[in-house]
């Protein structure tokens, strides 16, 4: 590997305005990206000047792909990693540096935020649940955070705000249909790379200077994609199957040696 790695950055302005508090944040790492993109989903705001003005790469689609199309960035860049980082994540100035370490020690893709889910899982065919969620949490009435469950890397199914990874990887991405453009696409990139042989790990973030994500509040405002509305729940169920029948299945069963008995598992559910 390169002393200097080559990391192209592909931040996104869709529903949230802290791209200027991004930028600087990103620009202030101690392993600093070697060129940075915007993908613009909506017209809501004019990004060509700040663009321009600090040499970023600037996308624009007069279509709306979801959440979907930041990912087609990695495809035409000419760099060894990317990391595509949400528009509500500001991350700590060693976060990059952190990434690399722990994509070296796991040869994995790196988030923030990420989850292991649950034999439950199986039955009830959904991918949200507080058990086996790993991310930084606030302590109550500070405005700093503490680092409880991240003391240490945690592989996990998918994760979030986030992704870190090498270049090519994002072939397998796309080797796999969305069946939607507004939602999944962590549960989407995660389950990619499982069925490439790519595992996936939230990296420890011991330090705010570390952490992939410093500003918590950001994550919870009134665009947080995390509120599912009902409605979302028989997609959840549709996508799950579809998944499966591509032959992915979630940690708790592969690593029983579970792959591809569906009895089984589910007797696993009960034990």
């Amino acid at each position: 590997m390169k002393d200097k790695p080559e990391i192209a950055v592909i931040m996104s302005a869709c529903k949230r305005d802290h791209f200027e508090e991004q930028f600087k944040a990103l620009s202030d790492q101690s392993v600093r990206p070697s060129v940075f993109y915007m993908y613009q989903n909506l017209p809501q705001y004019d990004l060509r000047d700040f663009c321009k003005k600090n040499k970023i790469i600037h996308i624009y689609s007069d279509k709306d792909f979801g959440c979907y199309g930041r990912f087609t960035v990695p495809l035409l860049v000419q760099a060894e990693y990317c990391l595509i980082i949400d528009d509500d994540t500001i991350p700590g100035p060693r976060w990059i540096e952190n990434c690399l370490r722990c994509h070296k020690k796991y040869n994995a893709a790196v988030g923030s935020m990420g989850q292991r889910l649950p034999p439950v899982s199986i039955k009830q065919k959904a991918f949200i649940y507080q058990e086996g969620r790993y991310c930084v949490r606030k302590k109550e009435g500070e405005g700093l955070y503490e680092v409880e469950g991240l003391r240490q890397d945690h592989r996990v199914d998918y994760i979030l705000h986030n992704y870190f990874f090498r270049k090519e990887w994002i072939k397998y991405f796309w080797s796999l249909d969305p069946l939607y453009y507004h939602i999944f696409e962590d549960f989407h990139f995660g389950i990619t790379m499982a069925l490439a042989g790519i595992p996936v790990y939230v990296a420890k973030q011991e330090t705010l200077e570390e952490a992939g994500s410093i500003k918590w509040a950001y994550q919870y405002d009134e665009h947080r994609g995390m509120d599912r509305p009902l409605d979302d729940l028989q997609q959840i169920k549709k996508y799950y199957d579809y998944v499966w029948k591509k032959g992915w299945r979630p940690l708790c069963v592969r690593e029983k040696g579970l792959i591809g008995r569906w009895l089984t598992s589910r007797a696993l559910i009960d034990t």
